[in-house]
């Protein structure tokens, strides 16, 4: 973990990442799907494969917050994008590289959901620009990107299974896209246990640890007592790409 920090640390709302108008790439098409609905299989196991293999460290490829308590859905998605989840207002390009330059191919705006390593040649030699979209970033938007494309469902906590995403509203009930300023990764799920992972800072706990512990903190802070003042749900990524028509 990252000192200083608590385990619980909220999300910044990005408001400078896309502008999305006006944008010159309003008449921007994708269809990737047959018809007109989200398809392809995300794998859940996969996921959680990267989120474990990555919850103490930063993968390269990807533009990192670790260190500022603001990695948490940056992490999440890295791990959505390793089950399947594919990158969206990118040309059907899904592979970061940063040997290659996207100008032109990444875009901004409705839709995208991507972060990138760009090596821009013959400029800023040696200093590796980092682009992503506040979609790949925030959890409120994130979860508004799945939910507006298809892309995922909302179930129960007690059906929760590995590569499902846990998002957090601290300070109130509702959950929503509005309310969301924490993102976790389910890992494992066997024996009625849950398993989640995080950045910012980095650690695996049974969620029903964390619940435990959020609660005793809200208790200690006053009314509303046992009922606490934040809330969670677990969603599931159940296509892995959607048709863009903005």
């Amino acid at each position: 973990g990252e000192t200083g920090e608590t385990d619980m640390t909220p999300e910044p709302a990005w408001t400078t990442e896309e502008p999305l108008s006006p944008s010159p790439f309003s008449a921007y098409t994708e269809t990737p799907c047959p018809g007109t609905g989200p398809c392809g299989l995300y794998k859940g196991w996969a996921a959680a494969k990267y989120a474990e293999h990555w919850v103490n460290s930063a993968n390269g490829e990807y533009q990192t917050f670790v260190g500022n308590g603001l990695d948490c859905t940056n992490f999440v998605s890295q791990a959505l994008h390793a089950g399947g989840l594919k990158f969206m207002r990118t040309h059907g390009d899904n592979n970061p590289d940063g040997t290659h330059v996207r100008e032109g191919t990444f875009l901004k705006g409705a839709g995208a959901w991507w972060s990138e390593f760009v090596d821009y040649e013959g400029e800023n030699v040696g200093e590796p620009l980092y682009e992503f979209t506040a979609t790949f970033v925030n959890g409120g938007a994130l979860y508004e990107h799945l939910f507006h494309y298809g892309l995922a469902q909302v179930v129960q906590p007690s059906t929760a299974r590995p590569g499902d995403i846990v998002f957090y509203n601290q300070s109130g009930p509702t959950v929503n896209e509005h309310t969301i300023d924490h993102t976790q990764l389910v890992i494992r799920a066997a024996g009625g246990t849950i398993i989640v992972a995080q950045h910012s800072p980095s650690y695996k706990h049974s969620l029903g640890y964390i619940i435990h512990h959020k609660f005793e903190q809200e208790q200690k802070k006053g009314p509303p007592g046992p009922t606490g003042k934040w809330n969670y749900i677990v969603v599931r990524p159940i296509h892995s790409v959607a048709n863009l028509y903005q």
